[in-house]
């Protein structure tokens, strides 16, 4: 909250899908200016015309493309606030990798991940593999290890259990939280 007014903050959300998210942190904090990222044109053009706010910009890109949306908007040397709510779990491996090792690039740069995870594959200790295909085209990811392997600062780290061991149907579903600041 210590940037809510000033106008070098640039918060970008990866895979904005409605941008309802960016649309919920432009109200609070107006000053700021935003950038919606998707990779599909239909999302990006739907949003163009439900939101009409002057500090709102859109970006067509994949995750690991990250640098190229930096790079477009000249601000590699402004606040980003990068964040991600559902959409990393789309990324495949490789890519993901990827995109850690792009965004270590960037100094005045926070990340804030909160993404849908398989508890039991997060939970496996034995498991070497920091990824893991959860159903068609998801996965869960141990992103701290990525932010670990691209030498990422931590600061706060959790996997949220909503759901009760009981519950048949979403007793494995979890939440990775995770925010990287450089």
């Amino acid at each position: 909250n210590n940037h809510s007014d000033d106008k070098n903050t640039y918060i970008i959300q990866l895979g904005s899908s409605s941008g309802r998210d960016l649309e919920f942190f432009l109200k609070i904090f107006p000053k700021l200016n935003y950038i919606s990222t998707d990779v599909n044109d239909e999302i990006l053009d739907f949003q163009k015309e439900k939101y009409s706010y002057p500090n709102l910009k859109y970006f067509k890109c994949y995750a690991e493309d990250i640098d190229e949306c930096i790079n477009h908007f000249k601000i590699s040397d402004k606040n980003i606030i990068l964040f991600s709510s559902g959409s990393l779990q789309y990324v495949v491996p490789f890519f993901l990798e990827k995109f850690f090792q792009k965004i270590k690039n960037y100094k005045n740069l926070d990340l804030f991940i909160s993404e849908p995870v398989r508890l039991s594959f997060i939970d496996n200790n034995n498991n070497k593999s920091i990824s893991d295909n959860r159903d068609h085209i998801s996965f869960s990811h141990r992103y701290d290890e990525y932010a670990k392997n691209s030498n990422l600062r931590i600061i706060e780290n959790q996997v949220i259990r909503p759901y009760s061991i009981d519950d048949n149907q979403h007793s494995q579903t979890g939440h990775f939280d995770l925010q990287i600041s450089n």
